[in-house]
């Protein structure tokens, strides 16, 4: 919920009103009971991304970070580089596809083994064996 400042037109008084976005402007001020002016404040100064506010442990650095600039010095440092998103998305896919393969043959050995009744035939007509 967002909160509200506003300011009394007769005895100046401010006050803070936590409000939703739906809620009207019927803000009264306690002392005198007149109507309040809501302010245009400025937003709070919140961190954008996890970690920009307090330090945090990076277990892929192992090491205490205390912030995203001293992320990327501790990376520049150790010759590490960020992963692109392309990078990510290869990889999903290679794991994606790999997972694919496997599910289809489970489902032919499950059918050359109820076929064959034979462990060993049913593993020869689905995995292609490579000789050493």
């Amino acid at each position: 919920m967002p909160i509200y400042d506003y300011t009394c037109r007769t005895c100046n008084i401010t006050s803070e009103e936590f409000m939703t976005f739906d809620e009207e402007d019927n803000v009264k001020c306690e002392s005198c009971g007149v109507q309040m002016k809501r302010c245009v404040t400025l937003w709070a100064n919140t961190p954008s991304r996890w970690g920009d506010s307090h330090g945090y442990f990076d277990r892929g650095l192992g090491t205490y970070v205390k912030s995203n600039v001293h992320r990327d010095k501790i990376m520049k440092e150790r010759n590490i580089r960020p992963v692109s998103e392309q990078e990510i998305d290869e990889a999903q896919h290679e794991s994606y596809s790999t997972h694919k393969q496997h599910e289809k043959d489970v489902v032919k050995f499950q059918s050359e083994l109820t076929k064959h009744n034979d462990t060993t035939k049913a593993i020869d007509n689905t995995f292609a064996t490579q000789e050493i």
